[in-house]
């Protein structure tokens, strides 16, 4: 198993979603990684790999002294939204109530 850190820029996806702390191998970018959290209808949020870096966590009690980090983005057949329209989206696949407002 290797450790894991998953990074976004993407604030509301940090806030909701709980990433994988272990992995079975190192992701390569393009990869996609799967959200933990389950959302109503069986909604769970993947994001890609856009760059994975070794980090010395210098033996902090959450991580082995190495680890990846890996930063994760929209998939390419999102990119083309904006961050605007990013979020409305989210926000219907999370809550699919929403959509009906």
């Amino acid at each position: 198993m290797v450790f894991v850190h998953c990074r976004t820029n993407l604030d509301d996806v940090m806030r909701i979603e709980e990433w994988p702390t272990e992995l079975t191998e190192r992701p390569m970018v393009g990869d996609r990684i799967q959200s933990k959290t389950n959302h109503p209808r069986g909604f769970q949020l993947e994001l890609e790999v856009a760059y994975v870096t070794w980090k010395y966590a210098g033996g902090l009690d959450k991580y082995p002294p190495w680890y990846l980090e890996v930063y994760l983005s929209l998939p390419s057949w999102q990119k083309s939204l904006s961050i605007r329209e990013w979020q409305e989206w989210y926000k219907r696949a999370r809550n699919p109530q929403h959509a009906l407002t």
